[in-house]
């Protein structure tokens, strides 16, 4: 008895730390809902609200620069922007994207400044916006479980995908953005 109370304890940590055992939040994004609101300056200086970005698909990448999946996942990000007009919200072509740094919720997976974050950016050669989330907003709007945590807003500024945790490759992008409707390549 004592060993499967044990096995059984063992259990619900493993699933508690891999937020399956979660419980509801009414206020999260889901699938379907209005996007909750993003208001982040880039590392470049560019002030970005996801509201003024409406009638363009937005994809919504909750990364760390520590974060191996997260590394993981920027060649897929950087072919998917190189298809769909390099991601930039001031040039009014292609899909937005927005990598956002989460190291207030997530410490010791994100970025110290915005130095570290523009030199990741650098490394993978990506030409979209990443700012952080020095006061945990994003985070706390969104409420994701793991990183990367990738969200897809479509040009209504509802959800149309979310995925908590692993790598979102180039060709799921697209595949999601053919799905709702958006540019495509």
């Amino acid at each position: 008895m004592i060993r499967f109370l044990a096995t059984l304890a063992l259990l619900l940590a493993a699933l508690a730390v891999s937020g399956c055992t979660s419980p509801p939040n009414p206020s999260s994004p889901f699938v379907g809902k209005t996007a909750p609101e993003v208001s982040v300056v880039d590392v470049q200086g560019n002030a970005l609200r996801l509201s003024e970005l409406r009638g363009r698909v937005v994809v919504l990448d909750l990364m760390g620069v520590n974060c191996p999946p997260c590394r993981e996942q920027m060649p897929y990000f950087v072919r998917f922007a190189d298809r769909h007009g390099g991601g930039n919200a001031q040039s009014g072509e292609g899909v937005v994207m927005m990598s956002v740094d989460l190291a207030a919720t997530f410490p010791g997976l994100g970025a110290r400044n915005d130095d570290e974050v523009r030199a990741f950016a650098q490394e993978y050669r990506a030409g979209w916006h990443f700012a952080q989330d020095l006061d945990s907003a994003v985070g706390t709007a969104y409420r994701p479980v793991g990183l990367p945590t990738v969200v897809i807003v479509d040009a209504n500024g509802v959800i149309q995908f979310r995925k908590d945790g692993g790598v979102v490759s180039d060709e799921t992008l697209e595949r999601e953005l053919q799905r709702i409707g958006g540019q495509t390549a």
